[in-house]
């Protein structure tokens, strides 16, 4: 099961997809350390692929989500949200 900053990580992520958000932003977002926003997107990646998502990371642009199978990721962040 999901805490609720991570619930609310993935929300952000998924709202804006479209673009890289870093780190800086979702630990002001959230009220987070850096740290803690790292270790619950390593959480998350490892997560999401095997429902139909992918976390794209790189360096000085942040993440980005990226959903490959949206009925598989719909059915996960419904049971999970």
């Amino acid at each position: 099961m999901m805490r609720k900053k991570e619930r609310d990580l993935l929300i952000y992520l998924v709202d804006n997809s479209d673009r890289f958000v870093t780190s800086e932003e979702l630990s002001t977002l959230l009220s987070l350390t850096p740290r803690t926003i790292r270790n619950y997107i390593k959480i998350l990646k490892e997560t999401l692929v095997s429902q139909g998502a992918l976390l794209d990371a790189k360096p000085s642009l942040g993440y980005r989500l990226h959903i490959s199978h949206p009925v598989t990721f719909d059915l996960f962040l419904n049971k999970n949200y």
